[in-house]
């Protein structure tokens, strides 16, 4: 599923987030989401699939998967699909495999595993895609300001960002941004690669102004 997922999402020409490839990438995106949660056992929550439209033509994708307290606090994973070419924006090249095909798949891949397996959470669950991050933030900026208007209560949020990405001659790990993000919560996440995903390791770091979307509504409450 990995490797179609991101040969599907390294064909087009460029995701840039103005582009009608970007556009035709997020339209084929939401189909395959809309298939995955068609195929729903019926046993699990409720499951939607939605698009989040923004002026500049390439929409944001939310697929939940409603909790047993639907008004509850919600975990979301997200990941930015659109992509860039940072010397040629609006018509390079840029299938974007790594950056960031490799996070989208794995939560496109999550959340297929999920509904298959009829998952019912307490509190509702959703998977986001976002568009115009690599022109600052823009999709998940105006999810997350959306959100905040509409007083939608936060309990997570995990980032995916060039998971597939390693460095010549050194060993696989997987590893988490520390500034503007949440200590227990990393904390928690990195017990779950020791225990699920022996034997790579973890580690964390810091980048500066990165995926800050949601860290003002999960810890103030505003956008």
């Amino acid at each position: 599923n990995l490797k179609t997922d991101l040969a599907a999402l390294t064909s087009y020409k460029t995701r840039y987030y103005k582009s009608t490839t970007g556009a035709t990438a997020s339209k084929d995106l939401l189909k395959k989401l809309q298939s995955i949660a068609a195929s729903a056992p019926g046993t699990g929550g409720k499951v939607t699939v939605t698009s989040f439209a923004h002026s500049w033509g390439m929409s944001s994708l939310i697929a939940r998967i409603e909790g047993t307290n639907s008004a509850g606090a919600i975990t979301i994973a997200g990941a930015h699909l659109d992509s860039i070419n940072q010397s040629n924006p609006t018509s390079g090249t840029a299938p974007g495999a790594d950056d960031n095909g490799s996070g989208c798949v794995n939560l496109i891949e999550g959340f297929r595993k999920l509904v298959a397996a009829g998952f019912k959470p307490t509190t509702p669950v959703e998977f986001h895609w976002y568009s115009g991050e690599e022109a600052g933030l823009l999709g998940s900026a105006a999810v997350a300001k959306s959100y905040s208007t509409s007083k939608k209560p936060i309990n997570a949020y995990l980032n995916l960002d060039m998971t597939a990405w390693l460095q010549t001659g050194t060993t696989p790990q997987i590893g988490f941004v520390s500034d503007k993000t949440d200590s227990n919560l990393t904390a928690f996440t990195k017990k779950l690669v020791s225990t699920y995903r022996k034997p790579l390791s973890a580690d964390t770091f810091v980048v500066a102004n990165r995926r800050r979307s949601w860290y003002s509504v999960w810890c103030c409450g505003n956008g």
